[in-house]
């Protein structure tokens, strides 16, 4: 799916990759915790990759791969620098990243290309009691 560089627009892909993760066959924690990962992924494309311009699309992409499921989130923009922020735990912003690689279980980050791929493991379910 395709939406413009707009914050407005990020439920729509929050309702999608929920329904799909959920599709594919991952628990409904492991899809919540993609569809936040994702939900982080979009942002930064829109904010740090697109600047906010609306006339820059933000794709994702889904992919269920048997084993697991797969997010790929791309900008248009012109790119980051290739040495990120320092992680910062007590300012107001920038654990994205951080955040998005305690959610799933791996993310790669092109930031030349200006993309994000998260990918999630399907586990079977473990009963609690």
């Amino acid at each position: 799916m395709r939406i413009p560089s707009d914050p407005n627009e990020v439920g729509s892909v929050r309702a999608e990759v929920l329904e799909r993760a959920l599709a594919a066959g991952l628990s409904r924690t492991a899809a919540d915790a993609l569809t936040l990962a994702t939900h982080e992924a979009v942002m930064n494309a829109i904010e740090h990759g697109n600047r906010f311009d609306v006339a820059l699309p933000v794709t994702v992409e889904f992919a269920d791969l048997g084993d697991r499921v797969a997010v790929r989130v791309r900008d248009e923009g012109p790119g980051l620098s290739a040495t990120p922020a320092p992680f910062r735990p007590l300012a107001d912003r920038g654990r994205g990243v951080a955040l998005m690689r305690g959610l799933v279980d791996e993310v790669k980050l092109s930031r030349a290309r200006g993309e994000t791929l998260l990918t999630v493991r399907k586990r079977p379910e473990v009963e609690h009691g």
